[in-house]
This record gives structure tokens, sequence and C-alpha cells, in this order.
């Protein structure tokens, strides 16, 4: 019960101070806008180049796999 009247001040004194401080708080928006847009193009950047690098491994892991099975089978058929 104690929390949920704690959270109501806060709530209040919240609302109170976004009221009374407006102007502040919309200098401080338009001046982490920019920050914000550049740290999300540069997870986006390192999020691309993470998915490329898995997909060429993934490429040279089949291409592998591949040479491996013909290897083997090459094997066999002189065993044979």
């Amino acid at each position: 019960m104690l929390s949920i009247i704690g959270g109501l001040v806060f709530i209040g004194l919240g609302l109170l101070g976004i009221v009374v401080w407006l102007a502040d708080l919309l200098v401080v928006i338009k001046g982490s806008l920019p920050i914000m847009a550049a740290l999300g193009g540069l997870i986006a950047v390192a999020a691309g180049i993470s998915s490329v690098k898995d997909e060429r491994a993934a490429k040279e892991e089949e291409a592998a796999g591949t040479a491996d099975t013909a290897s083997e089978e090459a094997k066999e058929e002189t065993k044979e």
C-alpha cells in the first residue's frame, strides 16, 4: 500500500515538473534526439555487418560441407 501511495506522489511530482519546466524539458529532448539517432544508426550498421558476416560464414560452411561429402564419396568409390 505504501508503494502505491509513493508511486502516486511521484507521478504527481513528475507531472508538476513537466508543467513547470516544459521549456527546459523540450530543450533536453531536442538536444538528445540527434545523439539517439546517431547511436541508433551505429547499432543498425553493426547489426547489418554482423548479418552479412553470418551469411558469409554459413555459405563457406555449406561449401566446405559439400566438398567434404564429395571427397568422402570419392574415397568410397576408390575402395570399391
